[in-house]
């Protein structure tokens, strides 16, 4: 059996879905916010957002090639248990550039960029994932970031155990905290030994 990676956040232990989806299909990503609007029938019609925050939906395809892949990606359906339990999903894309080579302790450097002026690492929803070169990935939340011009150091919620060079990093990338967002997936037989998979997942905040 493949080994299960975790992520203890909150002393939670919540699994990493840490197969890459279709290199041609990228994670698609989009946003809905449940709100109102107040209409008291005497001037404007009021819009109110009901939800602090957003849920965004992430939907992957995976194509497994053999029959250990089909039986890796079953064991992950029935430990999820459809929409019951929680997993981090790492969007798979260069989120941030490193500026300079990981080394053992909570702190990484990287170039400032649009996410983090939006805040997205504030949300309990998402963390980073160091995804190396030979294949191990590095996850962990964000507790601070302290930008100083182009170089911002990000403070993690946990050490890095290990040095890392630059060359040896393939990306470093958004970790979604999701669930399914259906009880059910589905598998499609492509050839007799080929199988694709599609889901859905829905960013939660427990």
């Amino acid at each position: 059996d493949a080994d299960v990676i975790v992520v203890h956040v909150a002393s939670i232990n919540r699994e990493v879905i840490d197969r890459k989806p279709n290199w041609v299909n990228d994670i698609s990503v989009s946003d809905a916010w449940v709100s109102e609007v107040i209409n008291y029938f005497n001037g404007p019609v009021i819009p109110y957002a009901s939800e602090a925050r957003g849920k965004r939906t992430l939907q992957a395809r995976w194509s497994l090639m053999t029959s250990d892949d089909i039986t890796d990606f079953l064991m992950l359906i029935q430990r999820l248990r459809g929409m019951q339990y929680a997993a981090w999903l790492p969007s798979w894309n260069a989120d941030f550039i490193l500026t300079r080579p990981v080394t053992a302790g909570n702190q990484i450097y990287v170039q400032h960029n649009a996410i983090l002026d939006e805040g997205l690492l504030n949300l309990p929803t998402v963390g980073i994932c160091i995804n190396t070169r030979w294949n191990g990935l590095i996850c962990a939340r964000v507790t601070s970031w302290s930008a100083g011009g182009v170089e911002t150091v990000l403070t993690l919620d946990r050490d890095i155990p290990i040095d890392v060079a630059l060359n040896d990093v393939a990306k470093v990338s958004l970790l979604w905290r999701v669930r399914q967002a259906a009880d059910k997936a589905e598998l499609t037989w492509v050839t007799d030994e080929v199988a694709e998979v599609q889901m859905s997942f829905i960013t939660v905040q427990e």
